[in-house]
């Protein structure tokens, strides 16, 4: 995932339980200008925007639930698989403007900072 923003952009990974998301913990990598915080005992990790960065990006994050992200500009979603990158995009909810990009990733726009889940 990586995104980008004006404001604080928050991005969400949400785990089924709190053994997953510990288990993930150690593997989430970041990079840009992002903080990366947590709560398993809740089956989330978060990753916060710093104040005046640019972009902020996540990678190799485990079993998943889902992913959420409010505050953005713009979103980037990559897959293993074009099949997940297309699963994924058929059952997102978002507020802006999607579309698939490659054939394994796809990009969401916001003009007004909304959320998506995927």
């Amino acid at each position: 995932i990586k995104m980008n923003s004006a404001d604080n952009a928050m991005t969400y990974l949400l785990y089924g339980s709190a053994d997953d998301c510990n288990a993930a913990l150690s593997t989430v990598m970041i990079s840009g200008d992002c903080i990366l915080m947590s709560n398993c005992t809740y089956g989330s990790i978060y990753s916060q925007q710093e104040s005046g960065g640019t972009v902020c990006s996540l990678t190799t994050f485990g079993k998943l639930n889902e992913v959420s992200g409010q505050e953005y500009s713009y979103m980037v979603f990559y897959f293993d698989t074009p099949e997940n990158a297309n699963a994924s995009f058929a059952r997102i909810a978002y507020d802006g403007d999607a579309k698939l990009t490659a054939p394994d990733e796809f990009q969401l726009h916001s003009d007004n900072g909304n959320r998506v889940s995927v």
